[in-house]
């Protein structure tokens, strides 16, 4: 490990979790309407579930979310969990757009120690 550097759990700070859709054909919303509509759905989270805070913000090439969860696990426990709102329209997307060019989800886990270096 090179000199300087420090490791240590950050599992206490929270996490941020980003998340993202790439939009390569606007215009084919209107055929699937429901869309939009799962995106949010697979942000929500149950107040118990660690979700400490949720923003919102919309680019020419789709929408970003950036999230703040009290942990990784408890990230991790929801993204697993098939009975929260957003694993049916997740299911669902994956099956009717999942391979085309037309949609695209990203998402990334960031601690708060990361962005200080």
């Amino acid at each position: 490990m090179p000199t300087g550097w420090t490791i240590r759990d950050t599992e206490d700070d929270g996490v941020q979790f980003l998340i993202g859709m790439r939009w390569g054909a606007l215009w084919r919303l209107a055929y699937r309407p429901w869309v939009a509509h799962a995106f949010v759905r697979m942000l929500r989270a149950s107040p118990e579930s660690g979700l400490e805070k949720t923003w919102l913000s919309v680019r020419p090439a789709g929408p970003v979310v950036v999230q703040r969860w009290q942990s990784a696990a408890d990230l991790r426990r929801w993204a697993r969990d098939h009975g929260e709102a957003h694993a049916e329209p997740w299911r669902r997307f994956r099956q009717e757009i999942g391979g085309t060019a037309d949609w695209g989800v990203w998402h990334d886990v960031r601690t708060p120690r990361a962005q200080e270096l």
